[in-house]
């Protein structure tokens, strides 16, 4: 791993991100002039058509509306500061190869607050393809690109162009908005 750049400020950061390509933003939640939502939010909305790092939030903050917002604006994993540095780079390597990242007392937490049995089949998008209804059915039960991959012995980069597809169908930008819109509609992912 190399790192590409330290920023302090937001602004900064996204004028920097438009001129160099990087594969993950590890991202503050409170930063001045720009907090961390701000600053997903004008990432995301700068990446539209073009590659978008994936972001993985490192914060004091463990609140619930901090975890909902950066997830919900695309963030791929939430990491609470003092984890530990095995904790952090297992969490970068998990998102950079597809997966996503989460502290575990936060993971704990969100089971209990949103697990209710899921009423049988996926969530239906008259857009998507059967295949990509499978396809995000395994994105939905966490699966790892490479692991849909091995499942569906298919390639890891037709794994990631269904996704891509799967995304712009849907107007979204990440697997986490992907599942958590399968959820808001009152569908489920197979279990």
């Amino acid at each position: 791993m190399e790192c590409c750049g330290v920023f302090a400020e937001g602004v900064q950061a996204l004028e920097a991100l438009r001129h160099k390509l990087v594969d993950l933003v590890l991202l503050d939640l409170h930063m001045p002039t720009m907090s961390g939502v701000d600053f997903l939010r004008h990432l995301k909305r700068q990446g539209r058509g073009a590659a978008v790092p994936a972001v993985l939030m490192l914060t004091c903050d463990d609140s619930d509306r901090a975890l909902e917002e950066t997830l919900g604006w695309g963030a791929d994993g939430f990491l609470i500061k003092g984890t530990g540095i095995e904790a952090l780079a297992h969490g970068i390597e998990s998102v950079l190869a597809g997966g996503a990242a989460l502290s575990p007392q936060l993971t704990r937490r969100l089971i209990r607050r949103n697990f209710r049995p899921p009423p049988p089949g996926l969530s239906q998008h008259p857009s998507l393809t059967e295949r990509e209804q499978e396809i995000l059915d395994y994105l939905g039960r966490g699966l790892a690109y490479h692991q849909i991959a091995e499942q569906e012995k298919i390639s890891v980069e037709t794994v990631k162009t269904h996704a891509r597809r799967i995304f712009a169908k849907l107007g979204i930008h990440s697997r986490a908005e992907a599942v958590a819109g399968c959820w808001r509609q009152g569908g489920s992912v197979r279990g």
